[in-house]
Parts: structure tokens; sequence; C-alpha cells
């Protein structure tokens, strides 16, 4: 598109194997996680209009909602747990970015 005299901006994964790819007049922002990604997304929309988006990033479709013990006692961030304590991780599944899109 940059190439076409189109502006861009490309929200890019921060260890992406094309990071080094990218041309230099590509406004390019770095994401790491969900929420990152979400961020970016959410800003890049509100600030400027855009006559397109095109989005093909795989992000996480689950984050952390707890950790607990076997025996169910929430675990509070910071905590020490014992070596032979074990574990239960809960998810919660992130909202879809691509449905929020036109709520950005």
């Amino acid at each position: 598109l940059a190439e076409r005299g189109v502006r861009a901006t490309l929200l890019l994964a921060a260890n992406s194997p094309f990071r080094h790819a990218v041309r230099a007049d590509v406004e390019t922002k770095y994401f790491r996680s969900y929420s990152d990604l979400d961020f970016e997304m959410r800003t890049a929309l509100s600030d400027a209009a855009f006559g397109a988006v095109i989005h093909a990033a795989a992000v996480s479709d689950y984050r952390l909602g707890s950790i607990e013990t076997d025996s169910g006692e929430t675990i509070a961030p910071g905590k020490k747990i014992g070596s032979r304590t074990g574990l239960v991780l809960r998810l919660e599944p992130n909202p879809k970015i691509l449905a929020q899109v036109r709520k950005y």
C-alpha cells in the first residue's frame, strides 16, 4: 500500500520475523500481547480516519483468569507457591478484536 502512496499503519508482533522487512515510510506499532494489540488498534482507529482495516494477526483467544491450588485456594499475585503444590490455571476468553473494530 505504501508503494502506491497510501498512508499505512502496521501493527506488528514484536517478535515477528518480518520486523526488519518493514519499509521506513510505514508507521509501525509493535505489540506483545492481546492487550497491547487491542490498545494499539483502539488508539489508531480513534486517532485517525481509515479507509480500510486488514486484520491478519492471530492473538491469544484466552488470558489467565486466576491461579488456584488443587484444593481450590486462589493464589494472590506475588504469593510464594510451594514447589510441590499442584496448580490449576483458570483461563478466560478474550473478546474478539475484529468484532469490536467498529466501536473503536
